[in-house]
Protein backbone atom coordinates (compact mmCIF):
# COMPACT_ATOMS: atom_id res chain seq x y z
CA UNK A 1 0.00 0.00 0.00
CA UNK A 2 2.92 2.16 1.02
CA UNK A 3 4.44 1.57 -2.51
CA UNK A 4 1.72 2.17 -4.32
CA UNK A 5 1.25 5.75 -2.57
CA UNK A 6 4.58 6.62 -3.17
CA UNK A 7 4.45 6.10 -6.92
CA UNK A 8 1.05 7.51 -7.27
CA UNK A 9 2.91 10.42 -4.94
CA UNK A 10 6.07 10.24 -7.41
CA UNK A 11 3.78 10.78 -10.72
CA UNK A 12 2.31 14.01 -9.02
CA UNK A 13 5.94 15.34 -8.48
CA UNK A 14 6.61 14.66 -11.96
CA UNK A 15 3.39 16.18 -13.69
CA UNK A 16 4.34 19.06 -11.48
CA UNK A 17 7.44 19.33 -12.87
CA UNK A 18 6.52 18.92 -16.16
CA UNK A 19 4.46 21.69 -15.97
CA UNK A 20 6.74 24.15 -14.38
CA UNK A 21 8.89 23.13 -17.14
CA UNK A 22 6.67 23.47 -19.58
CA UNK A 23 5.61 27.49 -17.80
CA UNK A 24 9.73 28.15 -17.89
CA UNK A 25 10.38 27.27 -21.45
CA UNK A 26 6.91 28.89 -22.79
CA UNK A 27 7.57 32.77 -24.37
CA UNK A 28 6.02 35.16 -25.52
CA UNK A 29 6.72 34.37 -28.64
CA UNK A 30 3.26 32.42 -28.64
CA UNK A 31 1.44 35.44 -27.63
CA UNK A 32 2.70 37.26 -30.34
CA UNK A 33 1.49 34.59 -32.92
CA UNK A 34 -1.72 34.19 -31.43
CA UNK A 35 -3.87 36.21 -33.45
CA UNK A 36 -7.22 35.27 -32.00
CA UNK A 37 -6.21 36.40 -28.16
CA UNK A 38 -5.10 39.39 -29.93
CA UNK A 39 -8.43 39.75 -31.58
CA UNK A 40 -9.82 39.07 -27.95
CA UNK A 41 -7.95 41.84 -26.07
CA UNK A 42 -7.93 44.66 -28.75
CA UNK A 43 -10.57 46.29 -26.40
CA UNK A 44 -8.53 46.15 -23.35
CA UNK A 45 -7.00 49.58 -22.23
CA UNK A 46 -5.75 48.37 -18.58
CA UNK A 47 -2.59 46.58 -18.10
CA UNK A 48 -4.15 44.43 -15.43
CA UNK A 49 -7.14 43.74 -17.12
CA UNK A 50 -5.17 42.43 -19.83
CA UNK A 51 -2.56 40.15 -17.35
CA UNK A 52 -5.91 38.73 -15.59
CA UNK A 53 -7.57 37.95 -19.01
CA UNK A 54 -4.21 36.15 -21.02
CA UNK A 55 -3.40 34.38 -17.42
CA UNK A 56 -6.60 32.34 -17.87
CA UNK A 57 -6.47 31.68 -21.38
CA UNK A 58 -3.18 30.90 -21.68
CA UNK A 59 -1.83 29.80 -17.55
CA UNK A 60 0.85 27.74 -18.96
CA UNK A 61 2.91 31.54 -19.87
CA UNK A 62 4.40 32.89 -16.73
CA UNK A 63 2.85 35.81 -15.04
CA UNK A 64 6.40 38.03 -15.76
CA UNK A 65 6.54 37.52 -19.10
CA UNK A 66 2.50 37.71 -19.85
CA UNK A 67 3.13 41.49 -17.66
CA UNK A 68 6.00 42.64 -19.85
CA UNK A 69 3.54 41.25 -22.95
CA UNK A 70 0.19 43.43 -21.84
CA UNK A 71 2.58 46.92 -21.18
CA UNK A 72 3.97 46.02 -24.45
CA UNK A 73 0.82 45.72 -26.09
CA UNK A 74 -1.31 48.51 -24.58
CA UNK A 75 1.66 50.94 -24.58
CA UNK A 76 1.84 49.96 -28.21
CA UNK A 77 -2.40 51.43 -28.15
CA UNK A 78 -5.36 49.07 -28.91
CA UNK A 79 -6.15 51.12 -32.10
CA UNK A 80 -3.04 49.31 -33.65
CA UNK A 81 -2.80 45.94 -32.19
CA UNK A 82 -5.03 44.68 -34.52
CA UNK A 83 -2.75 46.74 -37.67
CA UNK A 84 0.38 44.76 -35.97
CA UNK A 85 -0.52 41.60 -36.37
CA UNK A 86 -1.77 41.95 -39.81
CA UNK A 87 1.88 41.98 -41.14
CA UNK A 88 2.22 38.38 -39.99
CA UNK A 89 4.21 35.55 -41.54
CA UNK A 90 0.73 34.47 -43.14
CA UNK A 91 0.60 37.87 -45.15
CA UNK A 92 3.66 37.86 -46.02
CA UNK A 93 3.79 34.90 -47.76
CA UNK A 94 1.46 35.46 -49.65
CA UNK A 95 3.67 38.53 -51.73
CA UNK A 96 5.47 37.05 -54.69
CA UNK A 97 9.16 36.73 -54.89
CA UNK A 98 9.79 38.21 -51.50
CA UNK A 99 12.09 36.33 -49.64
CA UNK A 100 12.56 34.18 -46.31
CA UNK A 101 15.08 37.08 -45.28
CA UNK A 102 13.15 39.81 -46.21
CA UNK A 103 10.06 38.20 -44.52
CA UNK A 104 12.05 38.32 -41.33
CA UNK A 105 13.21 41.88 -41.43
CA UNK A 106 9.96 42.91 -41.45
CA UNK A 107 8.82 40.92 -38.69
CA UNK A 108 11.56 41.81 -36.43
CA UNK A 109 10.45 45.79 -37.03
CA UNK A 110 9.05 47.30 -33.72
CA UNK A 111 5.30 46.97 -33.43
CA UNK A 112 4.48 50.50 -34.24
CA UNK A 113 6.34 50.63 -37.68
CA UNK A 114 4.91 47.12 -38.02
CA UNK A 115 1.66 48.75 -37.63
CA UNK A 116 2.51 51.53 -40.10
CA UNK A 117 3.26 49.66 -42.76
CA UNK A 118 0.76 47.12 -41.71
CA UNK A 119 -1.98 49.97 -43.07
CA UNK A 120 -0.83 49.58 -46.42
CA UNK A 121 -2.97 47.36 -48.79
CA UNK A 122 -1.38 44.26 -50.24
CA UNK A 123 -0.03 45.88 -53.54
CA UNK A 124 1.24 48.45 -51.68
CA UNK A 125 2.57 46.35 -49.18
CA UNK A 126 4.51 44.23 -51.87
CA UNK A 127 5.72 47.54 -53.26
CA UNK A 128 7.53 48.32 -50.08
CA UNK A 129 8.66 45.04 -48.62
CA UNK A 130 10.89 44.66 -51.92
CA UNK A 131 12.97 47.87 -50.82
CA UNK A 132 15.99 47.08 -48.51
CA UNK A 133 15.79 47.13 -44.65
CA UNK A 134 17.17 50.62 -44.57
CA UNK A 135 14.61 52.23 -47.12
CA UNK A 136 11.61 49.90 -45.06
CA UNK A 137 12.75 51.61 -41.53
CA UNK A 138 13.03 55.09 -43.07
CA UNK A 139 10.11 54.97 -45.09
CA UNK A 140 8.25 52.82 -41.72
CA UNK A 141 9.33 56.14 -39.69
CA UNK A 142 7.12 58.43 -40.73
CA UNK A 143 3.67 58.95 -39.84
CA UNK A 144 0.67 57.44 -40.29
CA UNK A 145 -1.00 60.22 -42.08
CA UNK A 146 2.13 60.48 -44.31
CA UNK A 147 1.92 56.79 -44.82
CA UNK A 148 -1.00 57.29 -46.51
CA UNK A 149 -0.06 59.61 -49.15
CA UNK A 150 2.75 57.55 -50.23
CA UNK A 151 0.72 54.58 -50.90
CA UNK A 152 -1.03 56.66 -53.58
CA UNK A 153 3.07 56.55 -55.34
CA UNK A 154 3.90 54.10 -57.62
CA UNK A 155 6.81 51.36 -57.87
CA UNK A 156 9.59 53.91 -58.99
CA UNK A 157 8.28 57.03 -57.04
CA UNK A 158 7.82 55.07 -53.81
CA UNK A 159 11.74 53.67 -54.66
CA UNK A 160 12.84 57.67 -55.58
CA UNK A 161 10.87 58.72 -52.35
CA UNK A 162 12.61 55.51 -50.22
CA UNK A 163 16.35 56.76 -51.62
CA UNK A 164 16.38 59.93 -50.05
CA UNK A 165 17.68 61.34 -46.68
CA UNK A 166 15.62 61.47 -43.60
CA UNK A 167 15.10 65.35 -44.17
CA UNK A 168 13.62 65.52 -47.67
CA UNK A 169 11.57 62.38 -47.03
CA UNK A 170 9.63 63.93 -44.63
CA UNK A 171 9.10 67.54 -46.59
CA UNK A 172 8.14 65.63 -49.76
CA UNK A 173 5.96 62.81 -47.39
CA UNK A 174 4.26 66.16 -46.25
CA UNK A 175 3.34 67.51 -49.20
CA UNK A 176 0.00 66.41 -50.89
CA UNK A 177 -0.21 63.70 -53.59
CA UNK A 178 0.30 66.19 -56.68
CA UNK A 179 2.60 68.25 -54.82
CA UNK A 180 4.49 65.73 -53.73
CA UNK A 181 4.37 63.46 -57.57
CA UNK A 182 5.81 66.98 -58.98
CA UNK A 183 8.45 67.54 -56.95
CA UNK A 184 9.62 63.62 -57.11
CA UNK A 185 9.65 64.59 -61.29
CA UNK A 186 13.11 66.26 -60.24
CA UNK A 187 15.05 63.78 -59.12
CA UNK A 188 16.30 60.35 -60.81
CA UNK A 189 17.81 56.84 -59.57
CA UNK A 190 21.39 56.65 -60.20
CA UNK A 191 23.45 53.57 -59.94
CA UNK A 192 25.83 53.50 -57.04
CA UNK A 193 29.57 52.90 -57.79
CA UNK A 194 32.56 53.44 -55.64
CA UNK A 195 33.49 57.32 -55.55
CA UNK A 196 36.83 58.62 -55.10
CA UNK A 197 35.79 62.25 -56.08
CA UNK A 198 38.53 62.66 -58.52
CA UNK A 199 38.10 63.70 -62.03
CA UNK A 200 42.03 63.20 -62.97
CA UNK A 201 44.85 62.08 -60.87
CA UNK A 202 47.89 64.38 -60.52
CA UNK A 203 51.19 62.29 -59.99
CA UNK A 204 52.55 63.18 -56.00
CA UNK A 205 55.95 64.31 -57.35
CA UNK A 206 53.97 66.66 -59.94
CA UNK A 207 52.48 67.70 -56.71
CA UNK A 208 55.09 68.10 -55.13
CA UNK A 209 57.28 70.03 -57.76
CA UNK A 210 53.87 72.40 -58.17
CA UNK A 211 53.77 73.20 -54.58
CA UNK A 212 57.61 74.53 -54.38
CA UNK A 213 56.68 76.52 -56.86
CA UNK A 214 53.40 78.16 -55.25
CA UNK A 215 55.64 78.65 -52.80
CA UNK A 216 58.33 80.58 -54.93
CA UNK A 217 55.45 82.46 -56.56
CA UNK A 218 53.78 83.56 -53.00
CA UNK A 219 56.98 85.61 -52.08
CA UNK A 220 57.56 86.45 -55.49
CA UNK A 221 54.31 88.29 -54.61
CA UNK A 222 55.32 89.93 -51.71
CA UNK A 223 58.80 91.27 -53.14
CA UNK A 224 56.44 93.18 -56.30
CA UNK A 225 53.80 94.35 -54.05
CA UNK A 226 56.14 95.96 -51.29
CA UNK A 227 58.03 97.29 -55.02
CA UNK A 228 54.80 98.49 -55.88
CA UNK A 229 54.40 100.46 -53.15
CA UNK A 230 57.60 102.54 -53.09
CA UNK A 231 57.03 103.55 -56.53
CA UNK A 232 53.82 104.34 -56.10
CA UNK A 233 54.75 106.60 -53.29
CA UNK A 234 58.36 108.10 -54.74
CA UNK A 235 55.44 108.99 -57.67
CA UNK A 236 53.27 110.74 -55.23
CA UNK A 237 56.18 112.74 -54.15
CA UNK A 238 57.78 113.53 -57.88
CA UNK A 239 53.74 114.46 -59.03
CA UNK A 240 54.08 116.89 -55.93
CA UNK A 241 57.38 118.57 -56.31
CA UNK A 242 56.57 119.23 -59.58
CA UNK A 243 59.35 117.07 -60.95
CA UNK A 244 57.37 115.81 -64.48
CA UNK A 245 60.29 113.21 -65.71
CA UNK A 246 60.67 111.68 -62.18
CA UNK A 247 56.75 111.01 -61.95
CA UNK A 248 57.28 109.15 -65.48
CA UNK A 249 59.50 107.24 -64.79
CA UNK A 250 58.11 106.06 -61.34
CA UNK A 251 54.89 105.67 -62.97
CA UNK A 252 55.84 103.37 -65.34
CA UNK A 253 57.57 101.36 -62.50
CA UNK A 254 54.92 101.15 -60.46
CA UNK A 255 52.54 100.54 -63.53
CA UNK A 256 54.90 97.83 -64.27
CA UNK A 257 55.27 96.16 -60.82
CA UNK A 258 51.03 96.50 -60.73
CA UNK A 259 51.44 94.21 -64.25
CA UNK A 260 53.57 91.72 -62.53
CA UNK A 261 51.66 91.31 -59.53
CA UNK A 262 48.54 90.36 -61.76
CA UNK A 263 50.57 88.46 -63.58
CA UNK A 264 51.51 86.10 -60.62
CA UNK A 265 48.50 86.15 -59.35
CA UNK A 266 46.97 84.37 -62.47
CA UNK A 267 50.19 81.83 -62.47
CA UNK A 268 49.38 80.94 -59.01
CA UNK A 269 45.61 79.96 -60.10
CA UNK A 270 47.24 78.44 -63.04
CA UNK A 271 49.10 76.13 -60.82
CA UNK A 272 46.40 75.17 -58.78
CA UNK A 273 44.49 74.47 -61.97
CA UNK A 274 47.21 72.42 -63.07
CA UNK A 275 47.23 70.13 -59.92
CA UNK A 276 43.25 70.18 -59.85
CA UNK A 277 42.39 66.50 -59.17
CA UNK A 278 38.43 67.40 -59.09
CA UNK A 279 39.02 69.22 -62.29
CA UNK A 280 38.64 67.18 -65.95
CA UNK A 281 41.20 67.85 -68.71
CA UNK A 282 39.12 69.34 -70.74
CA UNK A 283 38.23 72.07 -68.03
CA UNK A 284 41.97 72.37 -66.61
CA UNK A 285 42.64 73.14 -70.41
CA UNK A 286 40.30 76.01 -70.69
CA UNK A 287 40.83 77.25 -67.53
CA UNK A 288 44.43 77.67 -68.27
CA UNK A 289 44.04 78.67 -71.62
CA UNK A 290 41.78 82.19 -70.22
CA UNK A 291 44.21 82.42 -67.72
CA UNK A 292 46.99 82.68 -70.61
CA UNK A 293 45.02 84.93 -72.89
CA UNK A 294 45.20 87.47 -69.52
CA UNK A 295 48.82 87.39 -68.75
CA UNK A 296 49.46 87.51 -72.90
CA UNK A 297 47.11 90.61 -72.56
CA UNK A 298 49.35 92.37 -69.33
CA UNK A 299 53.23 91.55 -70.92
CA UNK A 300 52.07 93.51 -73.81
CA UNK A 301 50.53 96.48 -72.04
CA UNK A 302 53.45 96.35 -69.28
CA UNK A 303 55.47 96.54 -72.43
CA UNK A 304 53.39 99.74 -73.77
CA UNK A 305 54.44 101.47 -70.56
CA UNK A 306 57.80 100.81 -70.67
CA UNK A 307 58.46 102.10 -74.07
CA UNK A 308 56.11 105.20 -73.13
CA UNK A 309 58.02 108.28 -73.39
CA UNK A 310 55.19 110.87 -72.95
CA UNK A 311 53.19 111.64 -70.12
CA UNK A 312 49.85 110.70 -72.44
CA UNK A 313 51.42 107.75 -73.61
CA UNK A 314 52.28 106.44 -70.39
CA UNK A 315 48.72 107.41 -69.19
CA UNK A 316 47.02 105.19 -71.61
CA UNK A 317 49.02 102.43 -71.52
CA UNK A 318 48.37 102.55 -67.78
CA UNK A 319 44.55 102.41 -68.52
CA UNK A 320 45.26 99.06 -70.22
CA UNK A 321 46.83 97.36 -67.54
CA UNK A 322 44.15 99.00 -65.22
CA UNK A 323 41.42 97.15 -66.83
CA UNK A 324 42.95 94.30 -67.62
CA UNK A 325 43.80 94.20 -63.90
CA UNK A 326 39.93 94.47 -63.18
CA UNK A 327 39.44 92.16 -66.09
CA UNK A 328 41.40 89.43 -63.88
CA UNK A 329 40.25 90.42 -60.61
CA UNK A 330 37.10 89.36 -61.50
CA UNK A 331 38.19 86.02 -62.90
CA UNK A 332 40.49 85.62 -60.03
CA UNK A 333 37.64 85.94 -57.45
CA UNK A 334 35.10 83.92 -59.74
CA UNK A 335 37.89 81.11 -59.44
CA UNK A 336 38.06 81.52 -55.57
CA UNK A 337 34.28 81.16 -55.13
CA UNK A 338 34.36 77.84 -57.44
CA UNK A 339 37.61 76.58 -55.26
CA UNK A 340 35.61 76.79 -52.33
CA UNK A 341 32.38 75.57 -54.12
CA UNK A 342 34.53 72.56 -54.97
CA UNK A 343 35.76 71.94 -51.71
CA UNK A 344 32.25 72.45 -49.91
CA UNK A 345 30.53 70.22 -53.44
CA UNK A 346 33.15 67.47 -52.46
CA UNK A 347 32.57 67.41 -48.79
CA UNK A 348 28.59 67.13 -48.93
CA UNK A 349 28.95 64.34 -51.23
CA UNK A 350 30.51 62.62 -48.81
CA UNK A 351 28.20 63.25 -46.09
CA UNK A 352 25.43 62.36 -47.74
CA UNK A 353 26.66 59.05 -48.48
CA UNK A 354 27.72 59.01 -44.44
CA UNK A 355 24.22 59.20 -43.91
CA UNK A 356 23.31 56.60 -46.33
CA UNK A 357 25.77 54.36 -44.33
CA UNK A 358 24.28 54.80 -40.79
CA UNK A 359 20.81 54.51 -41.96
CA UNK A 360 21.74 50.79 -42.83
CA UNK A 361 23.95 50.36 -39.53
CA UNK A 362 21.25 51.40 -37.51
CA UNK A 363 18.45 48.63 -39.59
CA UNK A 364 21.25 45.95 -39.04
CA UNK A 365 21.38 47.11 -35.69
CA UNK A 366 17.83 47.18 -34.63
CA UNK A 367 17.66 43.79 -36.47
CA UNK A 368 20.19 42.70 -33.38
CA UNK A 369 18.23 43.94 -30.60
CA UNK A 370 20.04 47.51 -30.24
CA UNK A 371 18.08 50.05 -28.78
CA UNK A 372 18.65 52.78 -31.10
CA UNK A 373 16.25 55.38 -30.22
CA UNK A 374 19.35 57.86 -29.40
CA UNK A 375 21.52 57.07 -32.12
CA UNK A 376 18.17 57.94 -34.43
CA UNK A 377 18.02 61.41 -32.93
CA UNK A 378 21.34 62.08 -33.08
CA UNK A 379 21.55 61.06 -36.93
CA UNK A 380 18.23 63.28 -37.15
CA UNK A 381 20.51 66.02 -36.35
CA UNK A 382 23.15 64.77 -38.63
CA UNK A 383 20.81 64.64 -41.53
CA UNK A 384 19.21 68.48 -40.70
CA UNK A 385 22.62 69.75 -40.54
CA UNK A 386 23.61 68.11 -44.17
CA UNK A 387 20.28 69.52 -45.51
CA UNK A 388 21.10 72.91 -43.97
CA UNK A 389 24.49 73.13 -45.79
CA UNK A 390 22.81 71.86 -48.88
CA UNK A 391 20.11 74.44 -49.27
CA UNK A 392 22.93 77.33 -48.39
CA UNK A 393 25.36 75.23 -51.03
CA UNK A 394 22.52 75.58 -53.55
CA UNK A 395 21.62 79.60 -52.94
CA UNK A 396 25.81 80.22 -53.66
CA UNK A 397 25.22 77.99 -57.10
CA UNK A 398 22.41 80.76 -58.48
CA UNK A 399 24.37 83.75 -57.34
CA UNK A 400 27.43 81.89 -59.14
CA UNK A 401 25.55 81.01 -62.00
CA UNK A 402 24.76 84.72 -62.01
CA UNK A 403 27.97 86.11 -61.60
CA UNK A 404 29.35 84.78 -64.55
CA UNK A 405 27.04 86.55 -66.92
CA UNK A 406 26.90 89.74 -64.99
CA UNK A 407 28.32 93.08 -65.68
CA UNK A 408 31.21 93.72 -63.39
CA UNK A 409 29.50 96.73 -61.38
CA UNK A 410 27.17 93.49 -60.06
CA UNK A 411 29.07 90.84 -60.47
CA UNK A 412 31.99 91.42 -57.24
CA UNK A 413 27.96 91.67 -55.06
CA UNK A 414 26.97 88.82 -56.66
CA UNK A 415 30.21 86.73 -56.09
CA UNK A 416 30.36 87.77 -52.75
CA UNK A 417 27.03 86.27 -51.94
CA UNK A 418 28.22 83.22 -52.98
CA UNK A 419 31.50 83.12 -51.24
CA UNK A 420 29.22 84.10 -48.21
CA UNK A 421 26.93 81.41 -48.27
CA UNK A 422 29.53 79.03 -49.31
CA UNK A 423 31.36 79.08 -46.48
CA UNK A 424 28.28 78.95 -44.42
CA UNK A 425 27.40 76.09 -45.79
CA UNK A 426 31.26 74.85 -45.21
CA UNK A 427 30.59 75.65 -41.57
CA UNK A 428 27.75 73.86 -41.59
CA UNK A 429 29.16 70.46 -42.80
CA UNK A 430 32.09 71.19 -40.07
CA UNK A 431 28.96 70.87 -37.48
CA UNK A 432 27.81 67.94 -39.04
CA UNK A 433 31.00 66.24 -38.59
CA UNK A 434 30.93 66.96 -35.06
CA UNK A 435 27.97 65.54 -34.76
CA UNK A 436 28.84 62.25 -36.68
CA UNK A 437 31.92 62.20 -33.72
CA UNK A 438 29.24 61.69 -31.16
CA UNK A 439 27.29 59.47 -33.05
CA UNK A 440 30.57 56.72 -33.50
CA UNK A 441 31.15 57.26 -29.63
CA UNK A 442 27.19 56.17 -28.96
CA UNK A 443 27.70 53.15 -31.85
CA UNK A 444 30.75 51.72 -29.37
CA UNK A 445 28.40 52.40 -26.34
CA UNK A 446 26.35 49.92 -28.14
CA UNK A 447 29.33 47.21 -28.67
CA UNK A 448 28.65 47.34 -32.17
CA UNK A 449 30.82 48.29 -35.01
CA UNK A 450 30.60 51.81 -38.07
CA UNK A 451 33.22 52.29 -39.78
CA UNK A 452 33.18 55.71 -41.49
CA UNK A 453 35.17 54.80 -44.55
CA UNK A 454 33.69 51.06 -45.27
CA UNK A 455 31.66 49.93 -48.05
CA UNK A 456 27.92 48.85 -47.97
CA UNK A 457 27.90 45.55 -49.05
CA UNK A 458 26.15 45.91 -52.29
CA UNK A 459 24.31 42.44 -51.42
CA UNK A 460 22.80 44.10 -48.50
CA UNK A 461 20.99 47.38 -50.25
CA UNK A 462 19.69 48.19 -53.91
CA UNK A 463 22.58 49.33 -55.79
CA UNK A 464 21.14 52.89 -56.41
CA UNK A 465 20.74 56.28 -54.93
CA UNK A 466 19.17 59.63 -55.07
CA UNK A 467 20.31 62.42 -57.36
CA UNK A 468 18.70 65.92 -58.11
CA UNK A 469 18.76 66.02 -62.02
CA UNK A 470 18.72 70.17 -61.69
CA UNK A 471 21.93 70.14 -59.64
CA UNK A 472 24.19 67.69 -61.64
CA UNK A 473 26.98 69.99 -62.97
CA UNK A 474 30.91 69.67 -63.33
CA UNK A 475 33.09 70.27 -59.64
CA UNK A 476 35.85 72.86 -60.07
CA UNK A 477 38.77 73.04 -58.03
CA UNK A 478 39.77 71.97 -54.66
CA UNK A 479 41.79 75.32 -52.84
CA UNK A 480 40.65 79.01 -51.89
CA UNK A 481 43.01 81.67 -53.29
CA UNK A 482 42.41 84.96 -51.59
CA UNK A 483 43.40 88.44 -53.36
CA UNK A 484 44.44 91.50 -51.60
CA UNK A 485 42.04 93.98 -51.84
CA UNK A 486 45.01 97.15 -52.17
CA UNK A 487 46.25 95.82 -55.23
CA UNK A 488 42.68 97.01 -57.34
CA UNK A 489 43.94 100.90 -56.01
CA UNK A 490 46.32 101.55 -58.32
CA UNK A 491 46.41 105.17 -59.30
CA UNK A 492 47.03 106.01 -63.18
CA UNK A 493 49.19 109.07 -64.06
CA UNK A 494 46.67 111.92 -63.61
Amino acid sequence: MRKTNLLILTMFLLSIANVIGQTNTDSVEELDTDIELIEEISSINNVDRCIEFVNKKRPNIANDKVKRWCNKEIKSGTKNIKQVRKLDKSRLKKIKGLSAKKQKSLLDMNPERRAKLASLSDEKLAMVAKLDKTKVRKLAKISNEKIARIAKLDENQLKKLASMDRVRLKKLSGMNEESMKKELEKYQLKAVVKKDFKKRTVAKSNLKMVNQEFLKKVTLYKNMKANFKNERTAFQEAKESGDEEAAKEHAKKFLSHAADMTITTLEKVRLKAETSESMSEDEVAETISKINEKINELETSKKKVLAATSKEEIKDAGKIIINAWKRAKHMIKLHAVKVVKSKVSTILAKSEKLERRLEHFLAKAEEKGVDTSSLDEQVDSFSETIDEARTKFKEAEAYLKEAKDAEDDSKKELLEEARSLTKEAYGLLKDAHKILAEIVKSVKGTGEDFNVDKEINSEETEAYEIIEVASVETVETVEKIEVDKSEADTTVVA
